[in-house]
């Protein structure tokens, strides 16, 4: 499918996603499903969300694709989406985060290393975000 146009709705995904997935609440909705799937009780537990604000903050990750939903005995779960060719891959890493701390690091030496002083105080750096692009997004085919 070499040189197949995208949509604007194909397009909108990645910044829309990225948008989405910023939210401090979503991201701690996102690292939960990273752990496989939640029900609305385990993530109000989790996020400390009333069930209203957590509502809307699925709606709008669900809306964006990052997340899906399913009933099952009657209890409605929610999962991370796979695509099979995402638009873009997001990762974020944050240095106070234990089960984080490890990648963390390795990344921060890989920043520092390749990118040197190009980055300000890189050894102060408190949390990474990475977006990786794809051939047949438009982000890396320079739209």
């Amino acid at each position: 499918m070499k040189g197949r146009r995208l949509s604007s709705s194909s397009r909108a995904y990645s910044a829309d996603s990225v948008k989405a997935a910023a939210h401090p609440t979503r991201q701690v909705i996102l690292k939960t499903l990273r752990l496989g799937e939640s029900t609305t009780t385990e993530l109000e537990s989790v996020t400390g969300e009333n069930r209203y604000n957590l509502y809307h903050h699925l709606s709008v990750l669900e809306q964006t694709g990052l997340v899906g939903s399913r009933i099952r005995e009657r209890v409605k779960r929610f999962f991370l989406r796979k695509p099979r060719r995402p638009e873009a891959t997001f990762l974020q890493l944050e240095r106070d985060h234990p089960e984080e701390r490890v990648r963390f690091e390795k990344l921060q030496r890989a920043i520092a290393e390749i990118l040197g002083d190009e980055v300000p105080h890189v050894d102060k750096v408190s949390r990474l975000r990475v977006m990786l692009t794809y051939p047949w997004s438009d982000d890396e085919r320079g739209k």
